[in-house]
């Protein structure tokens, strides 16, 4: 079973190419079909975590910027650096592809 590419984790990976005053209908998505799409074409929930966010939130790491986000839970096995999963709406950590600038970071 191919891994799945979550859209929120796509966006999360693609927002250094966002700018502070980006039009949301600018925003392209990249979903796991791997095609991009504009933002209100897109037919699955999408949320858009903005640098300014990023910044605002003050995290340490991408599993801190998410902890609040609905729908997804993080399980760390130890301290920052250890090995973090992601479960996206109940789904299984291995279902997830996280992609940072298009480089996979998860086994």
């Amino acid at each position: 079973v191919k891994n799945l590419v979550s859209p929120l984790l796509a966006l999360i990976a693609a927002t250094p190419s966002f700018s502070a005053t980006s039009d949301p209908t600018d925003i392209i998505i990249v979903t796991a079909t791997r095609t991009e799409s504009a933002l209100a074409d897109v037919s699955v929930p999408v949320e858009v975590i903005t640098r300014d966010e990023i910044e605002l939130s003050l995290a340490n790491d991408l599993s801190e910027l998410l902890r609040f986000e609905a729908g997804i839970d993080i399980g760390r096995n130890g301290g920052p650096g250890q090995s973090t999963s992601v479960f996206l709406r109940g789904t299984e950590s291995n279902h997830t592809l996280v992609l940072i600038d298009g480089v996979r970071i998860n086994p």
